[in-house]
């Protein structure tokens, strides 16, 4: 008999391990795998010139916890309306180098200052992770650039689906023609 209790007495110390080991499973599969703000952050990748000048393509790079960043078609409407500022969700506004150096933001015969906006489509991804981590590219069309300027900035900020903006990253000094 004392033989068998010890068999016995093995056996639940194998289930008890193995009910552990279900347990700590489960538990890791509940962790969050990536620890990444809700809030977007952005970061600078690259600015690439097209050979004729007719074009240039920003490339950011993006991070963005709970994954809502983009707006789908159907969003035009409250804080989303053409007249909002929410209808956009990227802004990059332009900065020209002055005589003395600095940076100013330009400002058109208007008075309205020179922004270009845009609005990213819903990349919000399916499933339990929403984390997003990746890049985006954007394409500026000519003149992407005032005639006049020969050394310009773009400042960026993106803003996601709950009103959050990101951090405003400065493009380097851009030589134009």
């Amino acid at each position: 008999m004392q033989l068998q209790f010890g068999i016995f007495n093995n056996m639940l110390k194998h289930v008890n391990i193995l009910f552990l080991g279900v347990f700590l499973l489960l538990f890791a599969s509940c962790i969050k795998t990536r620890d990444i703000s809700p809030i977007p952050a952005i970061e600078f990748k690259d600015f690439i010139k097209s050979s004729n000048l007719d074009s240039a393509q920003l490339i950011i790079g993006f991070k963005d916890g709970d994954g809502n960043i983009g707006l789908k078609q159907s969003d035009t409407t409250g804080i989303y309306s053409k007249n909002n500022f929410y209808h956009y969700n990227i802004y990059m506004r332009y900065f020209y180098k002055k005589a003395d150096g600095t940076f100013e933001q330009f400002v058109l015969p208007s008075g309205d200052t020179l922004e270009y906006k845009y609005r990213i489509p819903d990349i919000t991804p399916e499933g339990q992770d929403k984390t997003l981590d990746g890049e985006m590219e954007i394409t500026l069309f000519s003149p992407y650039y005032y005639p006049g300027h020969t050394v310009v900035r773009f400042d960026v900020f993106i803003i996601d689906q709950e009103q959050n903006k990101s951090n405003v990253i400065s493009t380097p000094e851009i030589n134009v023609p």
